[in-house]
């Protein structure tokens, strides 16, 4: 965050939006073994998850937490679009519908996510990862293991009613969160998704580009709010304010300091 202030400060970005133009589809090598990866990643969690076991040999927190929340996250805002090929609801998506097209099942007509909604399951979402990080990891490890099978449906069923890559951009919390931190990436994706041009352009320049709304800058202060909480709850002065809460104290507590802050935002 403060990273982000400085580069404002320092940086002229009073520059011409990117060309949405141009650029070239990334080696079939890399495409297919981000794939793989997000794939592998997605069964070792749900096989470890059926298996049982826990401790420091748990991937799900490793892999969600850690190489998800935070890596992807940083490989998102400044390197490119690398969750378009990693992400495995898509795989899945992919793979379920080469099986229905091989045994001759016909598809159905998708429907159109209204535009009032766009984006808006996307809050939801990101609301909910932010709270079982924070709060829910006190349930354990299981109720992330079933969070993930729960979403994991959720998601494919929003992919067969809505479209793939719409579901991503409008819809799915990950596509969603981790398209928004790419807006600063010096890589992104050009022209029609499904095709995966990638094209350079100036880091952060991005964000110049139109189509902001109300719904982002939620996002980015739902984003926001959750590192700030995440450290300032844990200090002294707030637990001797606040006392140590229990699941349903620290709920509270979270989801008041993020709408707090997202209000502050769109006052700004």
């Amino acid at each position: 965050v403060g990273l982000s202030f400085a580069f404002l400060f320092i940086s002229d970005v009073r520059t011409e939006p990117p060309a949405a133009t141009g650029g070239r589809v990334p080696p079939a090598a890399v495409r297919y073994t981000l794939r793989f990866v997000g794939l592998v990643g997605w069964l070792w969690i749900v096989v470890q998850g059926i298996a049982g076991g826990s401790g420091t040999g748990d991937v799900a927190t490793l892999f969600l937490w850690v190489y998800g929340w935070v890596g992807l996250a940083m490989l998102s805002a400044f390197v490119g679009p690398v969750w378009h090929w990693l992400d495995p609801f898509a795989t899945l998506h992919d793979i379920a519908a080469a099986v229905l097209r091989r045994l001759g099942v016909a598809g159905w007509p998708l429907a159109e996510l209204p535009p009032s909604l766009q984006r808006w399951p996307a809050v939801v979402g990101l609301c909910f990862f932010v709270w079982l990080e924070l709060v829910g990891n006190a349930l354990g490890t299981r109720a992330l293991f079933v969070s993930l099978l729960g979403y994991t449906a959720f998601t494919l069923a929003m992919m067969a009613q809505f479209g793939r890559d719409e579901w991503r951009r409008d819809g799915e919390t990950f596509g969603v969160w981790f398209g928004l931190l790419g807006r600063l990436a010096p890589f992104a994706l050009v022209g029609d998704p499904h095709e995966g041009r990638v094209a350079r352009r100036g880091f952060a320049t991005g964000l110049l580009l139109p189509g902001w709304r109300v719904v982002d800058v939620v996002l980015v202060g739902i984003g926001t709010a959750s590192i700030l909480f995440d450290g300032i709850s844990q200090t002294r002065p707030w637990a001797d304010l606040l006392g140590i809460a229990d699941v349903a104290g620290r709920t509270a507590q979270l989801f008041v300091f993020m709408g707090l802050l997202v209000l502050a935002a769109l006052a700004v």
